[in-house]
């Protein structure tokens, strides 16, 4: 009876160290076909690509705060802020807010197409500086480059 009872201490033993090994690997950051998922996220990025228009020249920014699961930026108009969540590849941005000031049309549409996308379903990928927001509804992504941690 001893016996069997230290085999059935030393199987849940193994069995507890194996489910620890498990969480601790789920927590830590993990690679999909060479894109990082993880607090890796985190920094400022210039935003060069939303729809299909070429942004590269504007001043279009975005920061992550993977920490905090937040994003804020400015549109080149407004400044915005959002929570999100990260399940696997795709990112839900919530609780989009913005500041209220008008500017010119052209600004003003770039803007609207952003936020249009950001309240979209997305797929998310990176890959070293780059990160590409695909909207799985409207067929369109933005992409940002890095600029600083």
């Amino acid at each position: 009876m001893k016996q069997t009872h230290r085999s059935v201490n030393k199987v849940a033993k193994m069995l507890f160290v194996a489910f620890l090994f498990v969480v601790t690997a789920a927590c830590n950051s993990t690679k999909v076909a060479g894109f990082v998922v993880g607090p890796e996220l985190s920094g400022t990025y210039q935003l060069t690509q939303i729809g299909e228009q070429n942004h590269s020249i504007d001043s279009i920014k975005m920061t992550i705060d993977g920490a905090k699961n937040r994003l804020s930026g400015n549109s080149g108009c407004n400044d915005f802020f959002a929570q999100y969540a990260i399940d696997g590849q795709n990112i839900a941005i919530s609780s989009l807010g913005q500041t209220k000031m008008i500017c010119a049309d052209n600004a003003m549409a770039v803007e609207g197409l952003l936020f249009q996308l950001l309240s979209t379903s997305m797929i998310w990928e990176s890959n070293k500086d780059t990160l590409i927001l695909n909207s799985a509804a409207q067929g369109q992504r933005i992409i940002a480059i890095k600029i600083a941690n």
